[in-house]
């Protein structure tokens, strides 16, 4: 099963070493949090555990054996073998984490699809998805996600660790609670969050090539709290109001 593992810049977690290549078998019973070795189905969710800033390495591992999940949690598994592989970079984290939501909530009883949609959902792990052009997707509650593809989108999410994630021309992503990421992937994309929280924004040309893919923590001095940014050469420009 191929999922995602964040590392420190010398390879370790949790004071284990790991070596790219090399695969690993634990011993004893495989429980999460408690013993084995650790990955995410979701790319986003590793950023929960090691952060993008510019130390932190991630790659893609390939678990099997015995696995053990904790119900109605992120993504987060503990697997009884693990391969590392290649190292992957943050733009494709965030693409392959963005393809994984918009995956998940094609299924999910909040979801709307069709031109100015709305989906919306309240509650621990929650997840609102819409789909279509002016397509809005909120959920509040703890690890919630908020999703919305399309044009002029825009992904919402409140409560700790949640995600609001948008895809499409000019969408914007929100995050609001603790831990929380906000991702806008597309064309003059835009996101904000609270203090504390991290923006991931793409940019890309008028023919659709990728520029750029950042990540910045709202730390209240170059990024405010509350304001929205995009992407302009690289840099974190605040949009005007």
């Amino acid at each position: 099963m191929i999922a995602y593992k964040g590392f420190d810049k010398n390879m370790q977690c949790r004071g284990y070493q790991y070596k790219e290549g090399e695969e690993y078998t634990a011993s004893g019973d495989i429980s999460i949090c408690e013993n084995g070795f650790h990955a995410c189905d979701n790319p986003l969710d590793v950023f929960k555990y090691y952060r993008p800033d510019g130390t932190n390495k991630f790659h893609v591992v390939d678990c099997s054996g015995d696995i053990n999940r904790k119900e109605n949690e992120d993504s987060k598994f503990a697997c009884e073998k693990l391969k590392v592989g290649a190292e992957v970079n943050l733009a494709t984290m965030i693409k392959v984490g963005v393809e994984a939501i918009f995956k998940h909530t094609k299924d999910i009883k909040e979801t709307s699809s069709g031109n100015y949609s709305t989906g919306a959902a309240s509650g621990y792990y929650s997840t609102g998805a819409a789909s279509g052009y002016y397509s809005k997707g909120a959920a509040s509650g703890y690890k919630s996600t908020g999703a919305a593809s399309g044009n002029w989108s825009t992904g919402a999410a409140s409560g700790n660790y949640s995600t609001g994630a948008a895809s499409g021309d000019y969408s914007t992503g929100i995050a609001n609670g603790k831990n929380s990421i906000a991702v806008a992937n597309g064309y003059k994309s835009k996101a904000k969050g609270t203090l504390g929280n991290y923006l991931v924004l793409t940019e890309y040309d008028s023919n659709g090539n990728l520029l750029f893919c950042k990540m910045h923590k709202v730390d209240g001095k170059t990024i405010k709290p509350d304001t929205l940014y995009t992407l302009v050469s690289g840099k974190f420009v605040e949009v005007p109001k």
